[in-house]
């Protein structure tokens, strides 16, 4: 009888056991659908923590739309093509080049959330006939103001422009920010140390020079990224001190900072 009566407790505290496990799987599912929503607040609040001013929020995305060199004229039809998808009552400004076997057509939009740049670009590869190459999309949005939500429209609007292509888009985020005065380099260290711990992150590369340190690694906060002989990598911050100006630029990409700094 009490053999039986340890069994019983012992299925009970099982059922417990199986049920509280379940619900925190699917509290951790909710959790990974909105970290996306998550994380873009989280790096404002990490990029505020280190006295950063958020002053531009950049998303660059690119697919490769050809294996061929597309003709000008098919660019500027394919480029007129995706017009409507920015929106309605855009301002839209298209430019052509033409240069030395280089290609592209580029299309500037103005709309309320974002600035975009849309470029179908194709060049000769190196070593092989001056009609041959490969052609990609390329697609550029700067946040006019800064908010997580603003950000988040834009990105599904890089994604839906680059999916209109069959592949696998590459799409990331560069955020800009400055700290008053001109950090010394064992500062910028230590600030760019401070955000990776804020966002759950190991470092996995560290490149400096006089006045910049540039950090690489990976977060699991920010999930996905890139494989490098490193290890896999989501998040690269860098700091480098302004030339003439009293200030400090942070740059947080992820998966890469896509701009010069």
């Amino acid at each position: 009888m009490k053999n039986q009566s340890r069994l019983l407790w012992v299925l009970l505290l099982l059922m417990v056991l199986i049920s509280l496990s379940a619900a925190l799987l699917e509290g951790r599912g909710a959790v990974m659908a909105a970290s996306p929503d998550r994380t873009r607040e989280e790096i404002r609040h990490q990029l505020a923590g280190v006295k950063g001013t958020l002053v531009e929020t950049r998303i660059s995305g690119w697919i490769r739309v050809s294996e061929n060199k597309i003709p000008l004229p098919f660019m500027l039809e394919k480029v007129r093509e995706l017009l409507p998808l920015p929106g309605e009552d855009v301002q839209a400004q298209i430019q052509m080049d033409e240069r030395q076997g280089v290609y592209q057509v580029k299309i500037c939009v103005c709309e309320e959330d974002a600035d975009y740049t849309i470029l179908f670009y194709n060049s000769p590869q190196s070593g092989k006939k001056p009609d041959s190459g490969e052609t990609y999309l390329i697609v550029d949005a700067v946040l006019k103001s800064d908010s997580a939500a603003r950000e988040g429209r834009a990105y599904e609007k890089v994604e839906e422009i680059l999916s209109q292509y069959e592949g696998s888009p590459s799409i990331g985020t560069t955020y800009t920010a400055t700290i008053s005065g001109k950090l010394k380099e064992e500062e910028m260290e230590q600030t760019a140390k401070m955000l990776f711990s804020g966002l759950n992150a190991d470092i996995t590369e560290c490149n400096r020079d006089t006045g910049w340190i540039s950090l690489t690694g990976y977060s699991s906060l920010i999930g996905g990224g890139l494989e490098s002989v490193n290890g896999r990598f989501n998040l690269n911050i860098a700091l480098r001190c302004h030339s003439h100006e009293d200030k400090t630029y942070i740059c947080l990409g992820t998966p890469v900072i896509s701009i010069p700094y």
